[in-house]
């Protein structure tokens, strides 16, 4: 697949990688929510990763998509009540994710 081109493009995806920074910090307060028990946060989560994991390939950040997509996935497969290991195992991939996405910016 090949990405859009053009200076109109770029101040997107500029803008996409710029707010990097609050997506990542909407997650951790989605995530302090969810580690609660709330199955409504839990979702919400699980729906803000999967809106990384498509929307980071769209702007030529495939590696942001990958770990957005584990996390998600993950999340999906655990369902809403984690285990200690499971939020251990977790927190690591929400953590790969920021490092990620922090290195793209």
């Amino acid at each position: 697949m090949s990405l859009p081109t053009g200076p109109e493009f770029d101040e997107l995806r500029t803008e996409y990688r710029q707010g990097m920074v609050a997506k990542l910090a909407a997650l951790d307060a989605q995530w302090a929510q969810a580690v609660t028990g709330d199955a409504g946060a839990h979702q919400a989560l699980v729906r803000a990763l999967h809106t990384i994991a498509g929307s980071a390939g769209t702007f030529g950040l495939p590696a942001i998509g990958d770990a957005a997509r584990a996390a998600e996935n993950f999340l999906y497969e655990k369902g809403a009540k984690l285990g200690g290991e499971d939020r251990q195992r977790f927190v690591l991939l929400l953590e790969e994710l920021r490092a990620t996405a922090l290195a793209n910016e």
